[in-house]
């Protein structure tokens, strides 16, 4: 429940349909022993961690691997990877990931094309044929890591 659509009636609700799950957990309450923990948080770790830092290089591969699917500008991108619980490693805001970005055009990667948006300009990246080169043939990790933020942004 969103604080949006917040009314007594949906918090009275909300109590009724949740009021049973928590009943059985006072019934017969979960193992939260140490080791069970480490386990639990293992499991949910390798489904997805709670943030994915990742080195310049590999981002940069990433990225390779994303645009060669779908062109979008920086900002998308900055969304996509911080709804993904994955950023920059050692970054303290988004402004080290439009520093890549600006790396990766300079050297000719990736190209940058201002288009006109909803509510402002933005530029729409894509992958060049030199960037296409660029791709490592042995980013199975990268790609994978890609593969699952686009199939979450589709989602």
């Amino acid at each position: 429940m969103s604080s949006k659509n917040f009314n007594p009636e949906n918090f009275e609700q909300f109590l009724r349909d949740s009021g049973p799950a928590v009943k059985g957990l006072l019934k017969n309450p979960p193992d939260l022993s140490p080791e069970r923990l480490a386990v639990l948080r293992q499991k949910m770790e390798a489904h997805q961690s709670f943030l994915r830092e990742i080195p310049a290089r590999q981002m940069r591969q990433v990225i390779l691997e994303l645009f060669k699917s779908t062109p979008m500008d920086g900002s998308d991108l900055a969304f996509m990877l911080r709804k993904n619980n994955v950023q920059l490693q050692g970054a303290s805001g988004e402004g080290e990931l439009f520093g890549l970005l600006r790396e990766m055009e300079n050297t000719k990667v990736i190209a940058g094309e201002w288009k006109d948006g909803d509510e402002r300009r933005k530029k729409v990246y894509k992958l060049t044929d030199l960037g296409r080169a660029e791709i490592s043939p042995v980013t199975s990790k990268e790609a994978e890591l890609a593969q699952w933020l686009l199939s979450r942004a589709a989602a």
